[in-house]
Parts: C-alpha cells; sequence; structure tokens
C-alpha cells in the first residue's frame, strides 16, 4: 500500500473542526474510502483539542499535530520571508522539519495543502512525489521565487481552468508539463429535498409570500464579492415581488468590514425588499438555497472557483455570476446569466435580473446535472486517478 502525507496549510486544523473550505475540500478526501483503502496516509496538521478529539475517532488515518512556535520566532521568520529574497519557512514547517525529517523521506507522496512555498524547505528531504494542491490563486507570475517553486513540485493540481492558466503563465512549457486539473467537489444531496417545513419558518421568519421572487446572495460582505454594485443593481428595479436576501456577518470586528457594511446597509435602507439575514451557520445555509428562486454570484475579483456556484446549481435554481476568473467554466447557458463585469456593471447585473422578473421558471433538472459535474465523489475519483498517473 502507498503512503501518502498530507500537509495543511497550518492556519486551521484537520479534521475540519473550525470549518474552512481548504479544510473541508481535504476532509472530502481523507473521509472517502476510496482513499482509505488504497493509501496509508498520515495528515500533519495545526495542533487544536477539538480536532484532536475528532481524529481519535478515525482509525484508519494518522494524524500528527504541531504546536507552534513561540512569537519571537514566529515574528522573525515572517521578516525575512516578506522582506529579503530569501525564504526559511514559518514557524509550522520547520517545526515540521525538525520533528518528522525522516518520516518525511518514506512517503510516495507528500501533497502540500495551498502553500506553494513550502516546497521551497521541504523538497530536499522528500524522496517520493511532491505534489501541489491549489485551492487559491497563490502560485502565478507574480508569487515570490514563483519560477523556484514550480520547478520544485513533480505535479501541481489546481482547481479550475482558470488557475491551471494562471500557473502555466509563469513557465509554460513546465506549467504544462505538471499542472493537472483537479475540480473541487460538493457534497450536493446536502442542498437537495431539505425539511420543508424547516423552509417554511424561515420563509415566515422572512416575511415572504408565496409569489415572491426570491433572490439569494450567501458570502462574506467584502468589497471584492460584488455585493454593493448587486445592491446598486437591485436598487433600479420597482417591484415588491422581487426580494433580495443577503446572507453574511452584519457585526464583523474588523474596523474596514464594519464601515463597509455600515455603507451596505446605508444604500439598502430605503429598499424595504432588501433583507439582510446576518450570520447563518453553514449546516443551515442549505435551507436558505432552498427558498431561493436564483442565486447571485456578483464578484468583482477573479474568483479562482466558487463553490457557491455549484451550491446553488444543486439546490436546483440557476444563478447570476460576473464574468469572473472560473465561474464561467462552470455554468452553461441553460443554467446561468454570465455577466460582463468590466463595463456597466452595475446595469448589466440589473438587465440579468429584469431577465429573472420576466422568467421566474427554470429547469430544475438541468441545474442539478450541472451541479452533478462537480460532485464530491467526481473530485475524489479524478483525484486517485491523478495519483495513479505518478506511479
Amino acid at each position: 500500500m502507498k503512503k501518502i502525507a498530507f500537509i495543511s496549510s497550518g492556519y486551521l486544523p484537520l479534521p475540519s473542526v473550525k470549518g474552512g473550505a481548504v479544510e473541508t475540500l481535504i476532509d472530502i478526501l481523507l473521509n472517502s474510502s476510496k482513499v482509505q483503502n488504497k493509501y496509508q496516509i498520515d495528515v500533519y496538521s495545526i495542533y487544536d483539542k477539538e480536532a484532536f478529539e475528532e481524529s481519535s475517532k478515525q482509525n484508519k488515518i494518522n494524524y500528527i499535530y504541531l504546536k507552534p512556535c513561540f512569537i519571537i520566532k514566529k515574528v522573525f521568520r515572517y521578516i525575512i520571508n516578506k522582506y529579503t529574497r530569501k525564504y526559511i519557512g514559518n514557524d509550522y514547517i520547520i517545526n515540521l522539519i525538525k520533528n518528522y525529517k525522516e518520516k518525511l523521506s518514506n512517503y510516495d507522496y507528500v501533497i502540500i495543502e495551498n502553500k506553494p512555498e513550502f516546497s521551497l524547505t521541504l523538497r530536499k528531504y522528500i524522496k517520493g512525489k511532491l505534489i501541489f494542491h491549489s485551492h487559491n490563486d497563490f502560485l502565478n507570475k507574480d508569487t515570490k521565487h514563483a519560477k523556484e517553486i514550480l520547478k520544485s513540485y513533480d505535479c501541481i493540481y489546481a482547481l479550475s481552468e482558470y488557475i491551471c492558466n494562471r500557473i502555466c503563465e509563469i513557465d509554460e512549457q513546465e506549467g504544462k508539463k505538471k499542472v493537472k486539473l483537479l475540480y473541487n467537489g460538493v457534497d450536493t444531496k446536502k442542498f437537495e429535498n431539505p425539511p420543508m417545513k424547516e423552509i417554511q419558518e424561515i420563509k415566515k421568519k422572512l416575511k415572504l409570500s408565496q409569489d415572491d421572487i426570491v433572490i439569494l446572495f450567501t458570502g462574506r460582505l467584502v468589497e471584492e464579492k460584488g455585493i454593493k454594485e448587486l445592491i446598486q443593481a437591485f436598487n433600479k428595479l420597482n417591484n415588491d415581488k422581487l426580494k433580495l436576501i443577503i446572507t453574511g456577518d452584519i457585526n464583523p470586528r474588523n474596523y474596514k468590514l464594519k464601515m463597509f457594511v455600515h455603507e451596505l446597509k446605508k444604500i439598502s435602507n430605503k429598499n424595504k425588499n432588501i433583507i439582510f439575514t446576518g450570520y447563518i451557520n453553514y449546516h443551515k445555509i442549505p435551507l436558505y438555497y432552498n427558498i431561493a428562486d436564483v442565486g447571485v454570484i456578483p464578484s468583482i475579483w477573479e474568483e479562482p472557483f466558487a463553490l457557491t456556484v455549484i451550491e446553488h446549481l444543486a439546490a436546483g435554481h440557476p444563478v447570476i455570476v460576473s464574468n469572473s476568473g472560473a465561474m464561467p467554466e462552470l455554468v452553461n447557458n441553460n443554467v446561468a446569466i454570465v455577466v460582463n463585469k468590466s463595463f456597466n456593471f452595475v446595469n448589466n447585473l440589473s438587465e440579468a435580473l429584469l431577465k429573472v422578473k420576466s422568467n421566474t421558471t427554470n429547469n430544475k433538472r438541468l441545474c442539478i446535472l450541472q451541479a452533478k459535474k462537480f460532485d464530491k465523489s467526481n473530485y475524489i475519483n479524478r483525484f486517485i486517478e491523478l495519483l495513479s498517473e505518478e506511479e
């Protein structure tokens, strides 16, 4: 049986008891019986008491926890890495090397999750295949040490064609040889057939009538998600049957975010058809997807993937997305309207919302079929396929 090590970023623990999109995606692989039965697995993670207790329930995976170093050492390494031409690793990865240097040489595969620069300190200790699993746009031509990092990996798994192309911009020849597509996976069943009683309770709480057309935004209330532009576009419409539901934390601790949310509330203040729900626990989010007629993901930054798109489709309704990053490659004309964000974005969004107003019917089956292309089962199978190619 092949030995495989997953090295997490060190920000949030595994298992994903503290949440985190990346950690949840890693958990999908780790919890798969197909992966567990095919490989002997070690997982390196930052220490967390709750994660440690959860890991003890999983007898097929060996979790190895690393405790943080003194704050002075942490700050020193941060300064060297950021402001000099050298990379000396952070306290998490240095601790890993210090305690498990010999162990690292015994793996057939070592997979670094979402921290491309870790290879600069780990490469010399690894005899097996070193693989980078990219979950964000962290490795591109503008990344510090980009060419050295790209050269240090045997293979790179990227979450979208958009990210594949971004990595290949570093060195086209090297990139095309090493970069392989591994779309993210979603547990699509979570968003199908929710309890109708709970759905009705949410509709009652939000004062939604049977005839209302519900437009849903879920996610962080930050500038790059295009939420301000969405509100401006919605304000151009004049129809009491259209309701814009906005989920997300409306009381952030960060001052800049607090002021941004305050601005959102200000421009929404006169529109009684805009409803802020506040923070919604992720476990309850599928219920909110299922009160919606359409989802809107109006990002103005380049989305590496956007799991939210797939979650909306899995709930059986179409989406309006910007032509941002990977989002256009996740949809088709039957299930989505793709809006140009580069020119007259607010007007373009308004026009897309008007199309929703004039045509509220959607083919639920087509939406679900499109979502199934990104189901976690395909994600797991593709991961195993890619590893088998390395043998």
